[in-house]
């Protein structure tokens, strides 16, 4: 008997990272967080790095500089983790990246005041939303998060 060799139709598929997706789990998942760090408001985190990595969402400056003294001679000293509920993804596990100033000494944090108040998890476009809804429904919040 004569083999021949069928090829797989690649037309539908338009690039390489597409193509793999398909036949490993684990890209499709980058894909998917790669697109969920992408999909944020792009006015807001302007100056900020954001990226998923592990499910674990990742905060940083883009152009790290020391409040104190406005120094750019700073170093990356860790990272402080916490919960922020936003409103398409839920709860979402962060790490916000603190630095160290070499020049005063200084030790901070990323400031994301644009996302959350300074003690709240709760992110603006959270709150907003659950504003919008009591307002809809006439009700209290309790009674619109069941």
């Amino acid at each position: 008997m004569l083999e021949t060799k069928i090829l797989a139709p690649d037309s539908d598929l338009f690039d390489q990272g597409y193509k793999l997706s398909y036949f490993c789990e684990g890209l499709s998942k980058y894909e998917e967080n790669h697109l969920k760090s992408f999909e944020r408001d792009v006015k807001v985190f302007k100056s900020l790095n954001v990226w998923y990595k592990r499910g674990v969402f990742h905060i940083e400056m883009r152009v790290p500089f020391c409040p104190e003294c406005f120094s750019k001679f700073v170093i990356k000293n860790g990272v402080k983790e916490r919960k922020l509920y936003f409103y398409y993804e839920g709860v979402v596990n962060t790490e916000i990246q603190t630095y160290k100033c070499k020049k005063c000494g200084n030790k901070f944090k990323t400031d994301i005041s644009d996302v959350v108040d300074g003690n709240s998890n709760f992110t603006h476009e959270f709150k907003e939303k659950c504003i919008e809804l009591a307002g809809l429904f006439f009700g209290s919040i309790r009674k619109i998060a069941l």
